[in-house]
């Protein structure tokens, strides 16, 4: 759940199947491997003990989830709610998906979510079967191959001297827009990472709602401002009007 850890690479895969009865009765050792995941990827925002006070969630807007919360859950406190979470994001917040997870390891750390949650609701059996249905654990899951947004960045311009003199032009006219442009000075905090995650990344051009997937995806690792989440759907289309301008 957290927002500045960067994806590690990975090859294409197939995961395990996943036994769904630990969905609902997690296994000692699941328990203790989610608190461990949970420590690595998500404690940054939500806190070692999941009050939404991890030092990397002092600029998001809204702040991380505190899961000691009992209202203003979007998607709700289930294992079936909990994982839709976590493959899916919620946009419009600095949570993103992380699909690239395995399916075990997702579960881990719902689980161990879970015991951080007070009187944390029990899913019934039909919740669990569309759940597999949908994500089909108990079949394995394919997963696509990733690699790091900074690799990728350093691969592509080592690779390709024409969109590295891109890069650059990018970089020198958002360095150049920050002085006109309040909105582009507060979302932006490193030219470079940017201009690199927008040329590289180039789907965002299409429309807002590309763009804003594009920034939940990556944040804080691609030179925006974390609290660039919580700007209005006005000032959305605006940076990205502006932005796209410059490609």
């Amino acid at each position: 759940m957290s927002v500045i850890k960067d994806i590690p690479l990975q090859e294409p895969r197939i995961t395990s199947a996943v036994d769904i009865t630990t969905l609902t009765k997690p296994t000692p050792e699941m328990l203790d491997k989610g608190k461990q995941l949970f420590t690595t990827t998500c404690s940054s925002c939500h806190g070692n003990e999941g009050k939404g006070d991890g030092p990397a969630g002092t600029a998001l807007n809204p702040k991380p989830r505190n899961f000691s919360q009992v209202d203003g859950w979007k998607n709700g406190k289930t294992v079936s709610a909990l994982y839709k979470t976590l493959q899916e994001g919620i946009a419009g917040s600095g949570m993103p998906g992380y699909d690239y997870m395995s399916a075990e390891d997702r579960i881990a750390i719902i689980s161990h979510v879970r015991t951080l949650i007070p009187e944390s609701p029990v899913d019934i059996p039909a919740d669990i079967t569309k759940l597999d249905e949908t994500y089909k654990l108990s079949q394995g899951t394919e997963l696509p191959g990733t690699i790091p947004v900074q690799a990728s960045q350093k691969i592509l311009l080592a690779a390709n001297s024409v969109k590295k003199s891109k890069i650059e032009d990018v970089a020198k006219k958002i360095s150049a827009l920050k002085s006109e442009n309040g909105l582009v000075s507060i979302a932006i905090s490193d030219c470079g990472k940017a201009a690199a995650s927008l040329v590289n990344n180039n789907y965002w051009v299409n429309d807002v709602m590309a763009f804003q997937t594009f920034l939940n995806s990556y944040l804080g690792k691609n030179g925006f401002n974390p609290s660039v989440v919580s700007l209005s759907k006005e000032e959305f289309s605006q940076l990205h009007s502006s932005l796209k301008n410059l490609m």
